[in-house]
């Protein structure tokens, strides 16, 4: 079981909607995929179906949900809290929930009082690891105890990114966090059978349809690749409505609108965004090579 996470200290780059789209793919060529909300903002557990409630008394996640996996070292392991993804893709992905109560400065406090919190996770993937092929997570766009979590349990990291100056500028931040995890915790992941957390790339997120063959474009990624020791991925994941579509769905019950996100391969499965999602599948299939 390989173990990759999401993330760019920038928001806004498109981490959901790559995260959730990645593992459609990869779900849909039969590989057993979890899918990870480690944001307090829950985009992913909103985007795979999750949140179809519209009152809090309806809230079913609140029981169960990611910090629960982090608070209790012997309760809530993984299979406890799996939700299927519902109608947002066929097959279903497995998908640990996040929650707005993620958001409190409570609950960030008490999980930092526990003892061993950064590893929490770590320990616990490595519970079920013959369960799954890959694990997708989906990490805040921040440097807080979450995405501390979530790169420390990670064995691979993508940064996707709009190649916009801030997002440009946030790199330097991304290679020092990575850096300051593995100095951390190196001897810990040795002794686990686990490697330095390792940077496959920065994926092109959120690109114009028009300037992605730009040289203006083609340029800027020159320039990234001369500044930082990264490799920019082949695949170009473009700004386009069909996938804002397809995770803003909603269906009507009643006076009602629920929300009803699906995947592109299910929102509309021959269109040029399905084909991107598919490329980036290929360009990762050796993640989950036995």
């Amino acid at each position: 079981m390989k173990v990759l996470t999401i993330y760019h200290n920038k928001g806004g780059v498109g981490k959901t909607t790559i995260a959730v789209n990645l593992a459609a793919a990869l779900r849909c060529r039969g590989k057993r995929v979890l899918v990870i909300d480690m944001d307090s903002q829950a985009n992913t557990t909103f985007a795979t179906g999750l949140m179809s409630f519209l009152f809090e008394e309806e809230d079913t996640l609140r029981d169960a949900h990611i910090f629960h996996v982090l608070r209790y070292a012997e309760e809530y392991p993984i299979e406890t809290v799996v939700r299927k993804s519902q109608s947002f893709n066929h097959p279903e992905i497995d998908v640990v929930p996040a929650h707005i109560d993620l958001v409190s400065i409570e609950t960030r406090d008490l999980l930092r009082e526990i003892d061993g919190i950064h590893l929490q996770l770590l320990m616990k993937l490595e519970a079920i690891k013959e369960a799954y092929d890959i694990v997708i997570i989906d990490a805040p766009p921040a440097w807080d105890l979450y995405a501390e979590i979530a790169l420390i349990a990670s064995d691979y990291l993508i940064i996707p990114s709009d190649f916009k100056p801030f997002a440009n500028q946030g790199l330097k931040y991304v290679l020092s966090f990575v850096k300051d995890i593995n100095r951390r915790f190196a001897d810990l992941r040795i002794r686990l059978g686990k490697k330095t957390l390792e940077i496959l790339g920065i994926l092109p997120s959120k690109i114009h349809g028009s300037t992605r063959n730009s040289k203006k474009f083609i340029a800027l990624q020159e320039a990234i690749r001369d500044k930082y020791p990264l490799k920019i991925l082949e695949t170009i994941i473009t700004e386009c409505v069909d996938l804002s579509s397809s995770l803003n769905r909603v269906i009507t019950i009643g006076d009602s609108q629920i929300p009803a996100p699906q995947s592109i391969f299910r929102f509309k499965p021959n269109s040029d965004a399905a084909r991107e999602f598919n490329d980036l599948a290929d360009e990762l299939h050796w993640l989950t090579q036995v």
